[in-house]
């Protein structure tokens, strides 16, 4: 980043990925109840391949928050 130009144009770059990625993330997590069941169903990273194991941290959230049918 050598110059002012290629400065403003990374931080413009992780600005429009923060607003396209990191906070439609977070907003899964308003409704918990909503996220469990998103999470029982396609797991918790959904744009993970073959993410179908849950860890024992994610699990427990699954497990204490899903309702189920």
């Amino acid at each position: 980043m050598s110059t002012e130009t290629e400065r403003e144009r990374v931080v413009q770059e992780i600005v429009e990925d923060i607003d396209a990625y990191t906070l439609p993330f977070f907003k899964r997590f308003e409704d918990v109840e909503a996220l469990a069941e998103q999470v029982h169903k396609s797991g918790f990273l959904t744009h993970r391949k073959r993410f179908d194991k849950f860890n024992p941290l994610t699990k427990r959230f699954v497990d204490f928050y899903y309702r189920g049918e």
